[in-house]
């Protein structure tokens, strides 16, 4: 939104957001560069969001002619948290379509909605305590980078307060959400966009 008077800067300069905390984050993870990247595509876990499906078809489509670079594994039935508490740390990138619940009065039970419930922001807190999570979460979600609280709210700085947060806090080093509403169209725009430029050696902040 900051206007110089002739351009938006997040059009000039690669934008992203700092947190400030009094949490000590943990380390990303570092892979051997030599490996394939091994991709997750979690697409419509609750079965009600078509255009959610079609997306994560869409992208393992487009990213298949790189198989030798990036092996993506496509999931969407089945998936509740016990499976992803079991396989997320396995991935080096994933990408979520599908519902993002947030909760305004306790927003570390935030989270995506799954087969049995929520995978919370309190369940990816523990994951990363335990594991290495991905280096990148694109979480292509209704408000799944929301939160409630002004910059200089007591104690705003003293624990994890939304998903987002917890990703980055657990050691993802690159999260992409929505602090909004999405239009289905205009999601998978961006989302084919964005792995366009990122196979083409663009780096996540271009």
């Amino acid at each position: 939104l900051l206007h110089d008077g002739d351009d938006f800067l997040c059009l000039r300069y690669n934008l992203g957001r700092q947190l400030r905390t009094k949490q000590e984050p943990l380390p990303s993870r570092n892979r051997d560069n030599a490996a394939a990247i091994s991709m997750l595509i979690l697409a419509n876990p609750t079965a009600d969001l078509a255009a959610c499906y079609r997306e994560g078809i869409e992208i393992r489509n487009r990213l298949d002619h790189l198989r030798n670079r990036i092996r993506v594994d496509f999931k969407s039935t089945s998936i509740d948290t016990f499976y992803l508490k079991k396989n997320l740390c396995e991935y080096d990138l994933v990408h979520f379509a599908g519902h993002c619940e947030y909760d305004s009065l306790n927003p570390d039970a935030s989270g995506w909605a799954l087969k049995d419930g929520r995978f919370t922001a309190r369940d990816i807190a523990a994951l990363g305590q335990a594991g290495f999570l991905p280096s990148l979460v694109f979480s292509n979600a209704c408000h799944s980078a929301r939160e409630e609280f002004a910059v200089n709210e007591e104690g705003c700085q003293a624990a994890t307060h939304n998903l987002a947060t917890a990703f980055l806090f657990s050691g993802v080093r690159h999260y992409i959400g929505a602090a909004w509403h999405l239009q289905d169209a205009a999601a998978l725009n961006f989302a084919q966009s964005f792995y366009a430029q990122l196979t083409r050696g663009q780096s996540v902040g271009e």
